[in-house]
């Protein structure tokens, strides 16, 4: 088909009559190459290739026009009638701002990104640096997260003084509950080691292995701490209460008199059997149930025969002379009733286990008010001066032997300036009220009696308890071991006294250094062992004397080693056995001689 040039451009719209001449406008084409509907105008079928073509394409379109010359068309895209003609196609603007947005976008998303990722960071580290206990762990379903281990323990140990107190086992006696107090039975949680872990939890090791671990922790971790009987003592005095009145009790045989002054010197009681709840059992139940931490339950108290603990025959034996100390007083009837008044303040005394016993608040002050009579007493240290009381020391020496044989404890001695003629040197206890005392204690299990005798100037203390275990006896020795001379006799002129004459105002002593012992034996009567008590050192005492005028020289007096008195009894001498080490020295001091 041939046509010229015009009427091969020429378009014609539905009506076969060609489109007149429009101004050439410019279109906007959508990105992507679409052809979009504009002012409701239908294109009505596939549009052609070069519509959507680019201005660069335009040179081609002659000979492509020319090619398709000979061919017939298939068909011809005609605008509807009043439509305009396609426009053409805007720059790439459009495109390029697009693309520059999603640039924007882009960027922005990283920026994001790159802050979420530091403020992430940043909370994982104050996460890391945490010092409370993590969230979600549990100590015996308290949950303690976020908490100091301070917190953490007074919140845990208030849950658990509520567990305690919400156990509701209970002993029944003839249909009655009886409530127990758990709080008071001795029963503990060992949360120090639970708190050490939930503290430490999560606190170690590398960076992202802490992290999941605390992830892991959010989820829940439970530490259990078991409940532990820690004191059964007061598991025991809690059912000693809840019991208290239940049944009869057992009466022990018991001792009833000690006449000290007479030939039987106890009298005793027999013991009652009693009806006494199954202490035992009810205490073995209730340990099993809590130890499979059971909340709630009732045992039943059931009564049982008991007999006494203590019998007639078990206090005769703990009755027995366990020892007894003898010494020779003087012929002064004033110190012996001193000596007597003393010893009538212990007589009969009975000592419980542990209890201690004073001289000097046994006797009191020993004044002319309580019948206490004036006799020779050591003054100074170096004189013997007439005072109410004196005498009373060799009832604290004799007691004080009767208590080292009874094997008693002794806490609080004393010996004299002066040593004394009563008992050997080294085993006398010198007293003065308002200073020195003689005291012992009962380190026994069972009592101790005090009792005396005192006749024909022989006074005698005894002792009665349980005998020493295995028939083991002591026996006490004092051993001089050494000697202070005494300086020079002071002289002084007296003007008073005629020339000549010689008055002595001090007796001239020479010192003693003695060793005390405690020495024991078996039943057999073989030495088993020696016992150094102490060392003494009683001092030497210058003589002083009152002249006359114009006297002569002073001839030198033999020293005396004490004051008139009873002959001093034998000395018994330690064996050659190696000396125990040396005690520190006894200080001296005053007493009612």
């Amino acid at each position: 088909m041939n046509r010229d040039r015009n009427e091969e451009d020429r378009i014609l719209n539905p009506a076969g009559e060609p489109y007149a001449a429009q101004p050439e406008q410019e279109t906007d084409i959508p990105a992507g190459g679409d052809y979009a509907q504009q002012d409701g105008d239908d294109v009505g079928g596939v549009l052609p290739e070069e519509v959507f073509e680019q201005p660069e394409q335009e040179a081609r379109r002659p000979a492509q026009r020319a090619e398709s010359r000979e061919e017939p068309e298939l068909f011809e895209v005609r605008p509807k009638a009043g439509g305009q003609p396609p426009k053409k196609k805007k720059s790439n603007a459009r495109l390029i701002a697009i693309i520059v947005a999603a640039v924007v976008v882009i960027a922005a998303a990283v920026g994001v990104y790159a802050w979420w990722n530091s403020q992430q960071a940043a909370r994982q580290d104050e996460l890391l640096a945490q010092t409370t206990i993590y969230p979600g762990i549990r100590i015996n379903g308290v949950d303690v997260g976020g908490l100091t281990r301070e917190e953490a323990q007074a919140k845990v140990d208030q849950a658990n003084t509520q567990t305690l107190a919400d156990i509701a086992i209970k002993l029944n006696h003839d249909g009655q509950d009886i409530a127990l107090d758990f709080t008071k039975a001795g029963l503990t949680f060992d949360t120090a080691s639970a708190l050490d872990e939930a503290v430490s939890l999560g606190k170690d090791g590398e960076r992202e292995a802490r992290l999941q671990k605390i992830e892991e922790l959010a989820k829940g971790y439970d530490i259990t701490v078991p409940m532990e009987l820690s004191d059964e003592a007061q598991l025991d005095a809690m059912l000693d209460e809840a019991l208290n009145g239940i049944g009869v009790a057992a009466q022990d045989a018991k001792v009833t008199a000690f006449h000290p002054d007479q030939e039987v010197k106890f009298e005793y009681q027999e013991g009652t059997p009693g009806k006494e709840p199954n202490r035992e059992e009810i205490a073995s139940q209730l340990k099993t149930m809590l130890s499979q931490e059971q909340k709630e339950g009732s045992i039943a108290v059931t009564l049982q025969d008991v007999q006494p603990a203590v019998t007639v025959a078990q206090l005769k034996e703990q009755t027995q002379l366990v020892s007894k100390y003898q010494t020779t007083t003087t012929s002064n009837s004033n110190r012996n009733t001193n000596i007597r008044l003393a010893c009538d303040s212990f007589q009969g005394r009975v000592l419980q286990p542990g209890e201690e016993f004073s001289f000097n608040n046994s006797t009191g002050e020993r004044s002319t008010a309580k019948g206490y009579k004036a006799a020779p007493a050591i003054k100074n240290g170096n004189q013997f001066v007439d005072e109410p009381g004196g005498g009373v020391c060799q009832v604290s020496s004799t007691l004080y032997n009767a208590v080292l044989m009874a094997d008693l404890e002794v806490t609080e001695r004393y010996h004299h300036s002066i040593k004394s003629t009563y008992v050997p040197a080294g085993l006398d206890a010198t007293v003065n009220y308002g200073g020195a005392d003689f005291k012992f204690k009962n380190n026994k299990d069972t009592p101790v009696y005090l009792a005396y005798s005192f006749a024909n100037q022989q006074l005698t203390i005894y002792i009665y308890g349980a005998p020493l275990a295995d028939g083991v006896t002591i026996k006490t020795v004092g051993e001089v071991v050494g000697s202070i001379d005494p300086p020079a006799d002071k002289t002084t002129v007296d003007n008073s006294l005629k020339p000549g004459e010689r008055v002595q105002v001090i007796q001239r002593r020479t010192g003693t250094i003695a060793k005390g012992y405690k020495v024991y034996y078996d039943k057999d009567g073989n030495k088993v062992d020696t016992v150094l008590l102490h060392t003494d050192r009683y001092p030497a005492v210058q003589g002083e004397y009152r002249v006359g005028p114009n006297a002569p020289a002073a001839t030198p007096t033999p020293s005396q080693s004490t004051e008139p008195s009873p002959s001093t009894p034998a000395q018994p001498t330690p064996s050659a056995d190696p000396e125990p080490d040396p005690t520190p020295e006894q200080p001296a001091g005053e007493g009612q001689e």
